[in-house]
């Protein structure tokens, strides 16, 4: 099994739950024993529904809620119930062993990867975030100049090969330092007391002043903002 994107996930996964209900009610009509009991019907019936909604509620009541594909990854724990339920239908346990077998298999593999990428990533961010506020600390001991980012940071090698080998994984671990907010609120971790404003344009720095340069980006300075570019424009 492979995805190309987030989105066929999710496909996948209202298919597993649709098949799951068709199912139990396909189980439950071959079951003579016992009256059936209305309410409990169609809780039994809603019951894979409503644990796909279980997932995501709680971001419903957040003030500013995050619906990213890497906060949504529990609908991962839902897919794999699911099927599990779904294959336990199956009267000749042994077929259905083989058959979960496959999905299962998928799933330990494509977690394992999201995590040991995923690790791996952090501490190259970590490592980028913390080289940058010691050069813009000993560039403004005071804090005194605002603090712009430019450019998209690079990707660890492990995460490069988890992506390669999983598209989806590439907005299931995301990179901070994109033109986004998140490097934003990550640079500030590492202590420094500069107003962090976020984004800017790449080709200002052509008119400011270098003053450090590393393999991953480059810093630059004028009387009033610091510049992190990542992406090193060729300035004439």
């Amino acid at each position: 099994m492979y995805f190309k994107n987030i989105k066929h996930t999710t496909y996948f996964m209202y298919a597993v739950v649709v098949c799951s209900i068709v199912s139990a009610i396909l189980n439950r009509g071959n079951n003579n024993k016992q009256p059936l009991n209305i309410i409990d019907s169609v809780i039994f019936l809603l019951s894979p529904i409503l644990i796909v909604f279980g997932t995501f509620i709680h971001l419903c009541f957040l003030s500013a809620p995050v619906f990213a594909d890497r906060v949504l990854i529990s609908f991962g724990a839902v897919m794999m119930f699911v099927t599990i339920c779904f294959f336990s239908t199956i009267k000749n346990k042994y077929i259905a062993s083989v058959f979960i077998s496959f999905p299962l298999l998928f799933v330990f593999v494509y977690s394992f990867t999201f995590g040991a990428a995923q690790k791996y990533q952090k501490e190259y961010d970590n490592r980028i975030s913390n080289d940058i506020a010691l050069s813009v600390s000993r560039a403004d001991p005071e804090g005194k100049l605002a603090l712009f980012i430019a450019g998209r940071q690079p990707s660890s090698n492990q995460r490069i090969n988890a992506v390669n080998r999983f598209s989806s994984l590439s907005s299931l671990i995301p990179l901070y330092y994109t033109n986004g907010w998140w490097g934003k609120h990550l640079i500030k971790m590492f202590g420094i007391k500069n107003r962090v404003i976020g984004t800017k344009s790449g080709t200002q720095a052509c008119g400011m002043k270098k003053f450090e340069e590393t393999q991953i980006y480059s810093l630059y300075i004028d009387s009033e903002n610091i510049l992190v570019d990542f992406d090193k424009p060729a300035c004439k």
